[in-house]
C-alpha cells in the first residue's frame, strides 16, 4: 500500500526522472523529441477532434521498466521506438536529463508523476530482474495485485495509489471494467505538471473573446492578455507557416513553446504539423528572437487519457501487447506474460498564474514606446510544448483544438 509522499520527496523523486541542462542538443534529447512528434501524430490520427496532452518523457520512463525485462524482438522493438540503449533508460537515455527539476522550490516548477508496473500476484520475478529494476533510477518497485482472484479490488488499489502519488490530481486512472481475471500485467502512467509564469498575466486584463475552433462553432473564451512584454518569438514564414512563442516558467528552467498556425482551420494546422517534422525542434527554439509582444492566450484546462495499447503498435511496438509473441522472459519464467493494458493520463491547467496554481514574482523589463509590439493572438487551434529551456527536450506536448473545455477558475 502506498503512503503519502511529502512535497520534498516528490521533488527528489522527480529529479531522477527529469531533464538536464546542456549547451547543445544531445542524442537522447533528439530521440525524445522525435518520439513526442511520433506520439502526437498517432494520437491525433486516432481522434482528430479531441484536445491532446501527454508526456513523452513519462511514457518513455514507464516503458523503460518493461525494457529491463524484455528479450528478443520485444526488446528490439522497444529500443527502436524509444531509443533505449543497451542498459535501457537507466543508461544512455535518461541520465543526461538528471537535474532539471531540483529541490529548489524557487524555480516555481513541479512535476508529479506515477509510473508503476502492476503484475498478477501469482507471477514470480527473476532475481536478476529485481536487481536491474532497483538500479534503474526512474523506477518504483513493481507491485503485485490480485487480478486473477479479485480484479475489482486490484483496480481500486491501483487507482488509490495513483491518486496518492499525484496528490489527488489524477483520479480513476483505470475505469470500471478495464481489468478482469485474465489480466496479468498493467503498466500505468500518470503525470501532472505545475509551473508559474516568469511574468504572470494580470487577472483583471482577462476578457471574453472568440476562439475559432475546427468545427467552425466560435466559442467565447477567457482570453488572457499581456501587453508590451519582451519574449522570444519567431514570425510567420521564418521557419514554419506559424508564429512560435516561448513563455518561460519560474526562473527560466522550463518554458512553454506555443506554435500558432498563421491562419485558422484544420488544413493550416495539419500543414504546420507536417512542417514541424521537417525541422529540428532544438534549432527551431534556438532561432527565436527577443521581441516586444502583445500576447493573447486563452485559459484552458485539459485532462487527457491515452490508450498506449492502441497508439504504440502503429509505431512499431507490437509484440509486447500480444500473449503469443511478447517476450518478457528477462522478467519472469511465466508463460504468456504480456501487457494487457497500458494507459497514460495527463492533466494541464493554464491560467494567469501559469500552468496550474503556481505563482511567480519575477519581473521582465517593459519596452519603450519607440518599439512597436507584435501581436501573438492565439484565437484558433495551436500546439504547445513544455520543455527544458536549456536542452530543449520536450517533457510534455499537446494541442488545443476546441474551447471551452474543463473547469478553469
Amino acid at each position: 500500500m502506498c503512503t503519502a509522499i511529502p512535497r520534498s520527496g516528490w521533488l527528489l523523486a522527480v529529479a531522477l526522472l527529469a531533464l538536464a541542462a546542456g549547451s547543445q542538443a544531445q542524442p537522447g534529447v533528439q530521440q525524445l523529441n522525435s518520439l513526442a512528434l511520433d506520439l502526437f501524430d498517432e494520437i491525433y490520427s486516432q481522434d482528430e477532434s479531441k484536445n491532446i496532452f501527454f508526456s513523452p518523457l513519462s511514457i518513455a520512463t514507464a516503458y523503460s521498466l518493461l525494457h529491463i525485462g524484455a528479450e528478443g524482438d520485444t526488446k528490439e522493438q522497444l529500443e527502436s521506438v524509444f531509443g533505449f540503449g543497451a542498459e535501457g533508460v537507466s543508461g544512455a537515455f535518461l541520465n543526461p536529463y538528471s537535474g532539471l527539476i531540483t529541490e529548489d522550490e524557487s524555480d516555481d516548477v513541479d512535476v508529479l508523476q506515477s509510473s508503476i508496473l502492476y503484475i498478477e500476484e501469482g507471477f514470480a520475478y527473476k532475481p536478476a530482474f529485481k536487481i536491474r529494476l532497483t538500479k534503474n533510477p526512474t523506477s518504483r518497485a513493481a507491485e503485485k495485485v490480485p487480478f486473477a482472484t479479485d480484479p475489482e479490488a486490484a483496480r481500486k488499489e491501483i487507482n488509490k495509489n495513483v491518486s496518492t502519488l499525484t496528490m489527488g490530481y489524477i483520479e480513476d486512472m483505470l475505469p470500471e471494467g478495464s481489468v478482469d481475471e485474465l489480466t496479468r500485467m498493467v503498466v500505468v502512467n500518470a503525470v501532472f505538471f505545475k509551473g508559474g509564469w516568469m511574468e504572470p498575466f494580470k487577472k483583471e486584463d482577462t476578457v471574453k473573446l472568440p476562439f475559432a475552433a475546427f468545427d467552425k462553432k466560435n466559442a467565447t473564451v477567457d482570453m488572457m492578455i499581456q501587453k508590451e512584454t519582451w519574449l522570444r518569438l519567431s514570425l510567420t514564414g521564418s521557419i514554419l507557416d506559424a508564429q512560435v512563442l516561448e513563455l518561460p516558467y519560474g526562473n527560466g528552467a522550463a518554458s512553454m513553446v506555443i506554435i500558432l498556425p498563421s491562419k485558422p482551420g484544420r488544413n493550416a494546422f495539419l500543414e504546420v504539423a507536417a512542417q514541424l517534422r521537417e525541422v529540428d525542434f532544438t534549432d527551431l527554439v534556438n532561432s527565436l528572437q527577443s521581441t516586444m509582444v502583445n500576447v493573447y492566450l486563452p485559459k484552458f484546462e485539459i485532462e487527457a487519457s491515452t490508450d498506449l495499447g492502441a497508439v504504440l503498435p502503429p509505431l512499431g511496438v507490437t509484440d509486447l501487447f500480444q500473449p503469443d509473441s511478447s517476450d518478457l522472459s528477462g522478467m519472469s519464467d511465466a508463460v504468456g506474460l504480456y501487457v494487457s493494458s497500458s494507459l497514460h493520463k495527463a492533466r494541464v491547467k493554464v491560467d494567469e498564474k501559469g500552468t496550474t496554481a503556481a505563482a511567480s514574482t519575477a519581473a521582465v523589463a517593459r519596452a519603450t514606446s519607440l518599439v512597436l509590439p507584435t501581436d501573438f493572438r492565439a484565437d484558433h487551434p495551436f500546439m504547445y510544448f513544455i520543455i527544458d529551456a536549456q536542452s530543449k527536450a520536450i517533457m510534455f506536448m499537446g494541442s488545443v483544438q476546441g474551447l471551452p473545455m474543463g473547469p478553469v477558475s
